[in-house]
Formats: structure tokens, C-alpha cells, sequence
């Protein structure tokens, strides 16, 4: 479990600091053994929560890359923090990989320390062949760049929700709730799995469906769920406050069952299956309404 927080829009624009602060303090309650952040120029990484992180002079660019950082695999140090950067791969993961050694092998990758870093570095092993996110199994969530001025989202098993605000810059985060009740941001919801996202000037230019063919594991290894990896207790230690939905199971805020969505290439309404039934709306806001899939 670790949280992720991200940022794209058009050309000229850039991330709201106060919004980007309130989804890293957030999301810190889903990691906080390490934060880091790339910001399409330059990274910063730091041991602890976001509040150790510089951030006035890291804003001032076209996206934004964030991670909270629980460790699963490899030491807390600035080195294992996300993201990660291979070639013009540049990305950060929520979840656990189980298989990450035998993806590595099967193209050709040296083991990694941490299990995340394998996903980009088998990304630019293959020259961008993005099926790839399918032959790995566990939980993945992924913020990502490949040096082509678009940023790339994906999800499977573990949340992702995008947002944007009133100047149209298109917001991400593990958790949803602080972006309705706190950043104000509109059209909240959840992407849908399975599927990658590239997205240009603040809109979706294609949409490609990752077929989900895992490559088995041969190491027999257990498959842990994040809370079964433990850390010294010189380390931060998840709490459940504030913010529900710290867990991967879990995105409850006002007990709406929210599933799977259609994400339009403009982002200005939703687009439902066709048994989509039950909606619900706040504040009889057409905006900031969320539907469920009977």
C-alpha cells in the first residue's frame, strides 16, 4: 500500500500547490516511510511524510509525479523511494508485485531491490511495449512518463481516482475523498481497470486495454498482502484517521459503492455502462455526481 498523487494539464498550466500539498498530507496516511516526486525536471526524495519535502520551487512544471511510500520490498532509503527512472521512463507504483523477478528474467532485467522498479525498467527493456503491464501479477497502480510530453495512467486491483479543477488541470490520487471535500476538485471518479490512459493537454487521446496474461511464478514465493511486510518500529506504522479508504479494499467515503467507469476523451461527463442505475450527487451539483454498476 503506498499512495499516489499526480498532476497533468495544458500547456502553460501547472499543478495548484495548495492541491498538490493536501493530496501528498493525505496520502501520507498510506505511506509515510518515504515521499518523494518528479515534476517533469528534477526529483526529490525524503525519509518521512511530505512535510519533509520541498515543494514551494517543484510545482512550476507540466506534471507531477507524487508517491507515499510503504515498503515492501527493499530498505527505506531515498534510493528505494518512487519514482523510478529508466531511459525516458519515468513513473511511480501503488501495490505489490508478485512476480517481478520472473517478469525481470523473462526479458532480460537484473533483479530489482524494489519489486516496482521492475514495471519501468521492463517498460524501457522493451522499447515502451506496454502489454507488459499485464504480465505481472499483484496489485498495480501506476502514474507514468516516456518522454513524450503525454502521461500514461493505469490501474489494477488497487484505487486510482482523477478530478480536475476549475482551470482544467486534471488532478490523481489513491484517495478520493480529499479531493471532493478539500481541493474542490469536479468530475471525481474512479478509472477503470485494466485499461491505460494517455492523456495530452489535459484530455485522454487514447485508451488501450492491457489484456491481463500474468507470467507464473516459479519461486513459490508467498503472496504477502501490504500489511504483512513489517518495518522496524523506529518507522512510521499506518494509522486509520481522517481519511478512510487507507487500505486498498477500501474507498467507503458516504458509503457509495463505486465501480467501474468509462472516462470520456474530453472529461466533461461520465459515460456509463449500459446498466449503470443508481446515481447520487452532492449538494445537487450536476459535477460532482458518482453512479454505480448494479
Amino acid at each position: 500500500m503506498c499512495g499516489l498523487i499526480g498532476f497533468t494539464g495544458k500547456t502553460g498550466t501547472y499543478a495548484n500547490p495548495s492541491i498538490i500539498r493536501k493530496l501528498m498530507r493525505a496520502n501520507d496516511k498510506r505511506g509515510g516511510h518515504s515521499t518523494g516526486f518528479w515534476n517533469g525536471n528534477h526529483f526529490q526524495k525524503v525519509i518521512g511524510k511530505s512535510k519533509n519535502l520541498q515543494l514551494n520551487g517543484g510545482l512550476k512544471a507540466p506534471m507531477f509525479i507524487g508517491h507515499t511510500r510503504y515498503a515492501t520490498h527493499g530498505v527505506i532509503n531515498k534510493k528505494n523511494q518512487h519514482p523510478f527512472k529508466y531511459g525516458e521512463v519515468v513513473g511511480a507504483h501503488n501495490g505489490v508485485v508478485h512476480n517481478y523477478r520472473e517478469v525481470g528474467e523473462k526479458f532480460g532485467c537484473k533483479k530489482t531491490e524494489v519489486d516496482s522498479q521492475m514495471i519501468f525498467k521492463v517498460m524501457n527493456k522493451t522499447k515502451l511495449d506496454f502489454g507488459i503491464l499485464g504480465k505481472f501479477s499483484g496489485a498495480l497502480a501506476t502514474l507514468f512518463s516516456v518522454g513524450d510530453g503525454n502521461f500514461y495512467t493505469y490501474r489494477k486491483t488497487n484505487p486510482l481516482w482523477v478530478g480536475r479543477d476549475k482551470n482544467g488541470g486534471v488532478y490523481f490520487s489513491s484517495l478520493r475523498d480529499v479531493m471532493i471535500k478539500e481541493c474542490k476538485l469536479t468530475n471525481v471518479f474512479k478509472l477503470k481497470e485494466g485499461r491505460l490512459y494517455v492523456w495530452n493537454e489535459g484530455r485522454v487521446i487514447e485508451k488501450i486495454d492491457i489484456e491481463h496474461d500474468p507470467i507464473e511464478s516459479k519461486y513459490g514465493s508467498v503472496r504477502k498482502q501490504w500489511w504483512e511486510y513489517r518495518q522496524p518500529k523506529t518507522y512510521w506504522t499506518p494509522q486509520k484517521g481522517l481519511y478512510s479508504g487507507i487500505t486498498d479494499q477500501y474507498d467507503d467515503i458516504d458509503d457509495i459503492d463505486i465501480t467501474d467507469y468509462e472516462l470520456t476523451d474530453h472529461l466533461d461527463q461520465l459515460e456509463l455502462f449500459e446498466n449503470s442505475t443508481r446515481c447520487e450527487c452532492q449538494n445537487n451539483s450536476a459535477e460532482l455526481c458518482w453512479c454505480s454498476i448494479d
